[in-house]
């Protein structure tokens, strides 16, 4: 006798990313997974026949090479390098800008981001990451998400400034609307 694909769902809620599924494959193993019957939208957890369990990342990193602009001015050749990871609507973020030729950049640098970030009901709310430049000194850089804006700003701390051959680096999270 075959074995029998079947799935139950757990939990109630009209809103399918609110219930979970445990869904046999057919062949002795089975996935736990977001949603309902017939509809999930996230595989959780899976186990094969022989007991092996992996739990599913739902959501990997994805990496962009955005082009990064100047506050002030424009870099000679800079170029940016930017990992995301989005979980519901927290967004983390890694993020480096190299430098190459500083050219008549001044400021700060800006990479553009894929989502923006939400506006709230405080005007002055922003989301700081925090980092360094890694190549030539090592000064501390901050960065910021405004809320309603699609940049992340990459700041030297007080009394530094950018220059040709840094690399700026930042990492952190931020809210994103959708």
């Amino acid at each position: 006798m075959g074995t029998k694909t079947d799935s139950y769902q757990v939990g109630l809620s009209v809103t399918a990313t609110n219930n979970f599924t445990l869904v046999s494959d057919g062949a002795g193993g089975f996935k736990i997974a977001r949603g309902n019957p017939g509809a999930t939208t996230q595989d959780i957890l899976t186990v094969n026949a022989a007991g092996e369990v992996n739990v599913v990342q739902p959501n990997p990193w994805v990496a962009s090479t955005p082009i990064p602009t100047a506050a002030n001015g424009a870099f000679g050749n800079a170029s940016g390098s930017l990992r995301i990871r989005k979980e519901g609507k927290t967004v983390f973020v890694q993020a480096s800008v190299l430098i190459t030729t500083l050219g008549t950049a001044s400021g700060h640098a800006i990479l553009p981001l894929p989502y923006p970030a939400v506006a709230l009901a405080n005007t002055y709310a922003e989301w700081s990451l925090a980092g360094r430049e890694s190549q030539t000194t090592g000064y501390g850089v901050i960065g910021f998400v405004r809320q309603g804006t699609s940049n992340l700003l990459l700041v030297p701390f007080t009394g530094q400034s950018m220059a040709s051959n840094n690399v700026l680096n930042v990492c952190g999270f931020y809210e994103t609307a959708a």
